[in-house]
Protein backbone atom coordinates (compact mmCIF):
# COMPACT_ATOMS: atom_id res chain seq x y z
CA UNK A 1 0.00 0.00 0.00
CA UNK A 2 2.53 2.10 0.87
CA UNK A 3 6.63 2.15 -0.29
CA UNK A 4 9.06 4.17 1.62
CA UNK A 5 12.44 4.37 -0.42
CA UNK A 6 15.40 5.84 0.69
CA UNK A 7 13.86 8.70 2.32
CA UNK A 8 16.09 11.44 3.30
CA UNK A 9 15.61 14.81 5.18
CA UNK A 10 18.06 17.28 5.98
CA UNK A 11 18.46 20.39 7.48
CA UNK A 12 22.08 22.29 6.24
CA UNK A 13 24.49 19.61 7.58
CA UNK A 14 22.11 17.56 10.26
CA UNK A 15 20.46 14.37 8.58
CA UNK A 16 16.94 14.14 10.55
CA UNK A 17 16.15 11.26 8.00
CA UNK A 18 19.21 9.20 6.57
CA UNK A 19 17.96 6.83 3.68
CA UNK A 20 14.83 5.10 5.44
CA UNK A 21 12.74 2.62 3.38
CA UNK A 22 10.55 0.00 4.39
CA UNK A 23 6.76 -0.93 3.27
CA UNK A 24 3.70 -0.80 5.08
CA UNK A 25 0.65 -3.58 3.84
CA UNK A 26 -2.78 -2.92 3.45
CA UNK A 27 -4.42 -3.15 6.66
CA UNK A 28 -1.13 -3.15 8.86
CA UNK A 29 -0.18 -1.98 11.98
CA UNK A 30 3.49 -0.24 12.36
CA UNK A 31 4.81 1.22 15.48
CA UNK A 32 7.33 3.65 14.72
CA UNK A 33 9.39 3.12 18.13
CA UNK A 34 12.72 5.69 19.22
CA UNK A 35 13.93 8.28 21.37
CA UNK A 36 13.55 12.21 20.88
CA UNK A 37 15.28 13.56 17.99
CA UNK A 38 15.10 9.88 16.05
CA UNK A 39 13.30 11.35 13.17
CA UNK A 40 10.32 9.64 13.52
CA UNK A 41 7.90 12.82 13.53
CA UNK A 42 9.91 13.96 10.63
CA UNK A 43 9.02 10.57 8.99
CA UNK A 44 5.61 10.40 9.70
CA UNK A 45 5.21 13.86 8.21
CA UNK A 46 6.59 12.99 4.98
CA UNK A 47 4.49 10.80 4.84
CA UNK A 48 1.22 12.33 5.36
CA UNK A 49 2.30 15.28 3.28
CA UNK A 50 3.19 17.90 5.70
CA UNK A 51 6.55 17.55 4.60
CA UNK A 52 8.61 16.72 1.84
CA UNK A 53 11.63 14.86 2.23
CA UNK A 54 15.12 16.01 0.67
CA UNK A 55 15.74 13.11 -1.39
CA UNK A 56 13.66 9.51 -1.90
CA UNK A 57 10.12 8.68 -2.77
CA UNK A 58 6.60 7.27 -0.56
CA UNK A 59 4.85 5.52 -2.85
CA UNK A 60 0.73 5.58 -2.19
CA UNK A 61 -0.91 2.71 -4.16
CA UNK A 62 1.39 3.29 -7.01
CA UNK A 63 1.81 7.16 -7.21
CA UNK A 64 4.81 8.92 -5.90
CA UNK A 65 3.02 11.30 -3.33
CA UNK A 66 6.69 13.50 -3.62
CA UNK A 67 5.68 14.52 -6.82
CA UNK A 68 2.10 15.83 -5.89
CA UNK A 69 0.66 19.24 -6.70
CA UNK A 70 0.40 21.20 -4.09
CA UNK A 71 -3.40 20.62 -4.54
CA UNK A 72 -2.86 16.78 -4.76
CA UNK A 73 -1.19 16.60 -1.78
CA UNK A 74 -4.14 19.07 0.13
CA UNK A 75 -6.68 16.19 -1.18
CA UNK A 76 -4.12 13.30 -0.19
CA UNK A 77 -4.06 15.23 3.21
CA UNK A 78 -8.13 15.23 3.75
CA UNK A 79 -9.32 12.38 1.70
CA UNK A 80 -6.38 9.23 2.61
CA UNK A 81 -4.85 10.10 5.63
CA UNK A 82 -6.38 10.75 8.67
CA UNK A 83 -4.28 12.56 11.29
CA UNK A 84 -4.28 12.28 15.25
CA UNK A 85 -1.46 14.32 17.38
CA UNK A 86 -0.86 14.06 20.53
CA UNK A 87 -1.78 17.68 21.65
CA UNK A 88 -5.14 17.08 19.79
CA UNK A 89 -4.86 20.36 17.62
CA UNK A 90 -8.68 21.02 18.06
CA UNK A 91 -9.86 24.20 17.75
CA UNK A 92 -10.74 25.22 21.41
CA UNK A 93 -13.45 27.71 20.59
CA UNK A 94 -15.93 25.29 18.47
CA UNK A 95 -18.27 22.76 19.66
CA UNK A 96 -17.35 19.33 19.16
CA UNK A 97 -19.83 19.05 16.11
CA UNK A 98 -18.15 22.04 14.47
CA UNK A 99 -14.24 20.69 14.88
CA UNK A 100 -15.52 17.02 13.71
CA UNK A 101 -17.14 18.97 10.65
CA UNK A 102 -14.05 20.80 9.20
CA UNK A 103 -12.12 18.00 6.99
CA UNK A 104 -16.31 17.60 5.51
CA UNK A 105 -16.12 20.90 5.07
CA UNK A 106 -12.66 20.84 3.29
CA UNK A 107 -13.95 17.70 1.25
CA UNK A 108 -16.83 19.88 -0.22
CA UNK A 109 -19.33 17.21 1.42
CA UNK A 110 -23.26 17.96 1.29
CA UNK A 111 -24.82 19.17 4.95
CA UNK A 112 -26.83 15.69 4.73
CA UNK A 113 -23.67 13.55 4.58
CA UNK A 114 -21.86 16.01 6.70
CA UNK A 115 -24.30 15.46 9.81
CA UNK A 116 -24.57 11.98 9.41
CA UNK A 117 -20.72 11.06 9.49
CA UNK A 118 -20.48 13.37 12.22
CA UNK A 119 -23.11 11.40 14.39
CA UNK A 120 -21.82 7.74 13.77
CA UNK A 121 -18.31 8.69 14.54
CA UNK A 122 -18.96 10.09 17.51
CA UNK A 123 -21.56 7.44 18.65
CA UNK A 124 -18.57 4.94 17.42
CA UNK A 125 -15.95 6.72 19.61
CA UNK A 126 -18.67 7.13 22.44
CA UNK A 127 -18.59 10.95 22.30
CA UNK A 128 -22.40 11.43 20.92
CA UNK A 129 -23.33 13.39 24.31
CA UNK A 130 -20.26 16.17 23.66
CA UNK A 131 -21.45 17.55 20.15
CA UNK A 132 -22.38 20.83 21.45
CA UNK A 133 -20.06 20.80 23.93
CA UNK A 134 -16.72 23.35 23.31
CA UNK A 135 -13.61 21.31 22.61
CA UNK A 136 -11.93 23.88 25.29
CA UNK A 137 -13.68 22.13 28.17
CA UNK A 138 -13.12 18.84 27.06
CA UNK A 139 -10.91 16.27 29.45
CA UNK A 140 -7.66 14.97 27.93
CA UNK A 141 -8.94 11.16 26.76
CA UNK A 142 -12.46 12.77 25.39
CA UNK A 143 -10.48 15.50 23.25
CA UNK A 144 -8.51 12.53 21.59
CA UNK A 145 -11.61 10.92 20.94
CA UNK A 146 -12.45 13.63 19.14
CA UNK A 147 -9.68 14.01 17.38
CA UNK A 148 -9.95 10.18 16.13
CA UNK A 149 -13.47 10.77 15.49
CA UNK A 150 -12.04 13.74 13.21
CA UNK A 151 -9.62 11.67 11.66
CA UNK A 152 -12.17 9.17 10.45
CA UNK A 153 -14.13 11.89 8.69
CA UNK A 154 -13.54 11.07 5.00
CA UNK A 155 -12.88 7.04 6.12
CA UNK A 156 -9.43 7.49 5.33
CA UNK A 157 -7.02 4.38 4.01
CA UNK A 158 -4.11 5.63 6.77
CA UNK A 159 -4.25 6.76 10.25
CA UNK A 160 -1.18 8.51 10.98
CA UNK A 161 -1.40 8.60 15.13
CA UNK A 162 2.19 10.79 16.92
CA UNK A 163 2.10 9.90 20.18
CA UNK A 164 -1.68 9.87 21.06
CA UNK A 165 -1.33 8.95 24.59
CA UNK A 166 1.74 11.60 25.08
CA UNK A 167 -1.09 13.84 26.96
CA UNK A 168 -2.99 11.39 29.02
CA UNK A 169 -3.03 9.37 31.96
CA UNK A 170 -2.62 5.79 31.80
CA UNK A 171 -6.17 4.67 32.37
CA UNK A 172 -7.24 6.87 29.22
CA UNK A 173 -4.42 5.76 27.04
CA UNK A 174 -5.31 2.15 27.67
CA UNK A 175 -8.87 2.80 26.49
CA UNK A 176 -7.07 5.04 23.42
CA UNK A 177 -4.75 2.36 22.95
CA UNK A 178 -8.09 -0.10 22.25
CA UNK A 179 -9.72 2.10 19.47
CA UNK A 180 -6.58 2.18 17.52
CA UNK A 181 -6.60 -2.23 18.07
CA UNK A 182 -10.70 -1.81 16.75
CA UNK A 183 -10.10 0.06 14.39
CA UNK A 184 -7.26 -1.94 12.89
CA UNK A 185 -9.39 -4.73 13.22
CA UNK A 186 -12.23 -3.25 10.48
CA UNK A 187 -9.08 -2.95 8.33
CA UNK A 188 -7.75 0.69 8.63
CA UNK A 189 -3.98 0.56 8.25
CA UNK A 190 -2.42 2.11 11.53
CA UNK A 191 1.09 3.71 11.52
CA UNK A 192 1.72 5.05 15.48
CA UNK A 193 4.83 6.86 16.87
CA UNK A 194 5.39 6.13 20.55
CA UNK A 195 7.79 6.70 23.10
CA UNK A 196 5.75 3.09 25.16
CA UNK A 197 7.17 -0.25 24.71
CA UNK A 198 3.63 -1.29 25.83
CA UNK A 199 1.22 0.72 23.31
CA UNK A 200 4.18 -0.46 20.64
CA UNK A 201 3.87 -4.30 21.54
CA UNK A 202 -0.09 -4.10 20.23
CA UNK A 203 1.73 -3.55 16.75
CA UNK A 204 2.15 -5.97 14.15
CA UNK A 205 5.52 -4.62 13.17
CA UNK A 206 7.80 -2.10 15.61
CA UNK A 207 10.35 0.23 13.00
CA UNK A 208 12.88 1.44 15.76
CA UNK A 209 14.55 4.57 14.45
CA UNK A 210 17.78 6.01 16.15
CA UNK A 211 19.76 9.02 14.55
CA UNK A 212 17.29 9.08 11.37
CA UNK A 213 18.26 5.72 10.38
CA UNK A 214 16.22 2.06 11.34
CA UNK A 215 18.07 0.57 13.56
CA UNK A 216 15.87 -2.43 13.58
CA UNK A 217 12.29 -3.74 12.19
CA UNK A 218 10.43 -6.57 14.11
CA UNK A 219 7.21 -8.11 12.13
CA UNK A 220 5.18 -10.44 14.50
Amino acid sequence: MITVENLTKSYGGFFALSDVSFDVEKGDYIAVTGRSGSGKSTLFHIIGGLDRPTDGAVIFEGRNSINFSEKEMARYRNLEIGFVFQSFHLEPSYTVYKNLEIPLLIAGIDKNTRDERIRLNADKLGIADKLNNLANNLSGGEKQRVAIARALMNNPKVILADEPCGNLDSLNAEKIMDIFTALNNEGITVLLITHHIKDAQRAKKIINLLDGEIVYEDRK
